[in-house]
């Protein structure tokens, strides 16, 4: 799913700007509960006086009376000590000391060869400095034309290109050699102001002063100040909260779940384990693999043998012949040590004995043939061709010798020569060669496809010839097949096991009907309903927006090619009929731009929400509105019901998450109903979705920071978003709001309206 809660930000800064933060009034229509009606403005002209309340030209205040000593004089000017710094004025003694245009109580230049006083009352308070002209010991000012002869504060020379004792540099030393006077600070430390004491001096030094006032966008977050103060701030290591980019926090005591680990050891020989980052919040073990052999370790890596590791456990196939093998079997063969695969010393009359084949104990013995064994190419002392085949033979001996295929002496059972030939393959015309002698045979001959003969010959299908057995790909849809289009390839509607492909519906649209999203926006506008907001840039507008359009994705944050949200219901196989029912599944695939020519693929282990879609006729409402659980909220929320002669559906969902830019949204109990349209289908009409989101997961989503620059909205919990949440504008806990319960948890049950239509889409 693509980023789409860009719309809050959007309606918010879209609201704000319109208004600049005053009232307006509105468009002279129907009043507005908080605004003037324009045509009640109608002919009004400035014609304010001073103490109406009213400030107009002319006025500098007008705080609704004419009286003095409260800010705003009789006369609309404004007054000394109202705490503002106004024209004219050099300072107001009501601003505090240390706060831009304070009074002064005290004066000093740094410089000790003024006299400083304050001069000047009220508002006009201000520093004077005259410069010291008569030599005085002691005063610490060397005036003009004193020396140390008159004034015992001239021991030192500032300006003579010397750092003299008393002095931190010289004026007279060039920029960037030793012992210049600084011209500018910079600590590095976003969190100092940095500055220039006794600047021109001969002690003029760098002040770093560290900033506590929280200002945001000065890239310093001071002591005590998180991001809902300053958003300067950011995530803390150390607060006892593995927050996200951390992948553990170093106060969460050890043993608890997001503790930072001290030290590795997965308890396996063969890894080596390392703590990377030790100490901070990105604390985490790595184990690597040992894959080189090393003697004394613990450790016989993959592939290693006690040959090349001390550590490995002598085993038949180590290429190493060990106590108690004659062999070992990972030796290549004709080189010392291989194990034989067969035994032979060329001897007809021996009998080649292999022992402990496969094995490391594999030998090769050759005792001697002293007993007749037909084919084994041995004659034995005082065997016959009656007692083995190998001996010398003729045809009606009784026995079958070699070029024989039988013999003719012999009446019946094995060797007896055929009369006939019948193999009971119906598949095969039999035929017998050469009758009466020891080579008689029976042939067997593959017959071709036909009707009725009880065959299905090789590369017949069910499609060609009767006879043949259903299976996958033969053109015929036989049980369990759902299809069958005379191939085994998946893609084209038919997978390769003869099960019809998913059939998918994208949303078209997607409309929030219940619970409404509230938000202050400050100024005019204060708590509103931002669900259908004004402007075209309520949460619906951004959603069709985000379905609809391809503007964000890219490396660039432009277009990618592909719709930015996408949302499919699939079927599979798509099945209609009043009372059927079939499997079906909610994914979020990527979907190619324009809508109009849209293509769906889903991503190999991309997550699906399955279900069971049931299917009603009759005028059936197939999902509805729980009881009590929807509010008289405008548009009302769509059901859908089975038009006549047609049907609707409706498929548990179970849980489903939505992403919206990184905002995890989980709805529980869910359901999916719609009304087909089309045989077979093309469009869903009057869609909706049916879900619980608890109020303790609305709790813990946060808004991120920076979504949409409000701050009563960003680093805020989702719930303050809805009526009867912690801190909604509107409704806020313990009152209800919109709240409903399921399964003993409070929350909101949330109903949306969606189209959709009918797409090309491919699992990957």
């Amino acid at each position: 799913m693509r980023a789409t809660s860009y719309w809050l930000c959007a309606a918010a800064l879209s609201l704000a700007g319109a208004c600049g933060g005053e009232t307006s009034p509105d468009d002279g229509g129907t009043p507005d509960a908080s605004a003037p009606d324009a045509s009640s403005l109608d002919g009004m002209v400035a014609t304010g006086r001073c103490g109406d309340g009213e400030q107009t030209a002319g006025e500098e205040c007008d705080d609704g009376n004419r009286q003095d000593d409260d800010g705003c004089a009789r006369d609309c000017t404004l007054e000394c000590g109202n705490g503002v710094l106004n024209e004219g004025e050099l300072c107001d003694p009501e601003i505090a000391a240390g706060d831009p245009g304070a009074c002064p109580t005290g004066c000093d230049d740094g410089d000790a060869c003024t006299t400083d006083v304050v001069s000047g009352t009220d508002c006009s308070v201000q520093c004077e400095s005259a410069p010291i002209s008569a030599p005085s010991d002691g005063d610490g000012c060397c005036p003009p034309g004193a020396d140390a002869t008159t004034d015992d504060d001239c021991t030192s020379i500032c300006g003579n290109s010397i750092v003299e004792p008393g002095e931190t540099c010289d004026t007279a030393i060039a920029e960037g050699m030793a012992g210049a006077c600084p011209a500018s600070c910079d600590d590095g430390d976003f969190c100092t102001a940095d500055s220039v004491a006794m600047d021109g001096t001969c002690a003029a030094a760098c002040e770093f002063t560290p900033i506590t006032v929280a200002a945001d966008g000065d890239m310093c977050c001071p002591p005590g100040e998180t991001i809902a103060t300053d958003n300067d701030c950011g995530i803390v290591c150390g607060d006892g909260v593995r927050s996200m980019g951390e992948s553990c926090d170093t106060a969460i005591p050890a043993g608890s779940a997001g503790a930072c680990p001290t030290s590795c050891d997965d308890g396996m020989v063969c890894t080596t384990d390392m703590l990377a980052s030790a100490g901070t919040c990105d604390a985490q073990c790595t184990s690597t693999v040992i894959t080189t052999p090393m003697d004394g370790d613990g450790c016989c890596p993959a592939g290693a043998t006690i040959a090349d590791d001390d550590d490995c456990t002598a085993t038949c196939g180590d290429g190493v012949v060990s106590s108690g093998e004659s062999c070992d079997t990972a030796i290549a063969a004709g080189m010392p040590g291989a194990c034989p695969s067969t035994c032979s010393d060329g001897m007809a009359c021996t009998q080649d004995t292999l022992t402990g084949a496969g094995t490391c104990s594999a030998t090769c013995s050759y005792p001697p043939i002293t007993s007749p064994a037909d084919g084994d190419g041995c004659c034995p002392a005082g065997a016959t061709i009656a007692t083995d085949d190998d001996c010398p033979a003729r045809c009606g001996d009784g026995v079958v010798s070699a070029g024989e295929t039988c013999d003719t002496a012999i009446s019946g059972g094995a060797g007896a020569c055929p009369a006939s030939c019948d193999d009971g393959d119906p598949c095969t015309t039999d035929s017998l060669a050469n009758g009466g002698t020891c080579r008689a045979a029976c042939t067997t001959m593959p017959v071709g496809a036909g009707p009725m003969d009880m065959c299905c010959p090789a590369g017949a299908d069910l499609s060609t010839d009767p006879d043949c057995a259903a299976a996958c790909g033969d053109g015929v849809t036989t049980p369990p097949e759902t299809c069958d289009d005379g191939n085994t390839m998946s893609g084209d509607g038919c997978d390769s096991m003869c099960r019809a492909e998913p059939t998918a519906f994208r949303f078209t649209d997607l409309d929030i009907r219940d619970p409404h999203v509230f938000a202050d926006l400050g100024g005019f506008f204060g708590c509103t309903d931002v669900t259908n907001g004004p402007f075209g840039m309520g949460i619906n507008n951004q959603l069709q927006d985000s379905i609809q359009q391809d503007n964000s994705g890219s490396m660039s944050g432009g277009p990618d090619g592909e719709l930015d949200l996408s949302i499919v219901h699939a079927f599979a196989p798509l099945l209609q009929s009043a009372g059927s029912s079939t499997p079906s599944y909610l994914v979020f695939p990527d979907c190619t731009a324009p809508m109009s020519s849209t293509m769906c693929t889903l991503p190999m282990g991309a997550p699906r929400t399955p279900g069971t879609a049931m299917n009603q006729g009759g005028g059936a409402e197939c999902l509805g509105v729980l009881p009590g659980t929807a509010r008289p909220y405008t548009p009302t929320t769509a059901t859908p019901v089975a038009p006549p002669g047609g049907t609707c559906y409706a498929a548990n969902a179970g849980t489903v998450t939505f992403d919206l830019s990184g905002i995890m949204i989980t709805l529980e109990d869910a359901r999916i109903g719609g009304q087909w349209f089309g045989t077979p289908a093309t469009e869903i009409r009057n869609g909706l979705i049916r879900g619980f989101l608890s109020e303790a997961q609305a709790n813990s989503t946060i808004i991120p920071p920076g979504t949409t620059g409000q701050p009563a909205i960003d680093g805020q919990p989702l719930s303050s978003l809805l009526r009867g949440g912690v801190g909604s504008c509107s409704e806020p806990s313990p009152m209800m709001g919109d709240k409903d319960t399921y399964m003993g948890m409070s929350g909101w049950y949330f109903y949306l309206n969606f189209s959709a239509t009918r797409v090309p889409y491919t699992e990957l």
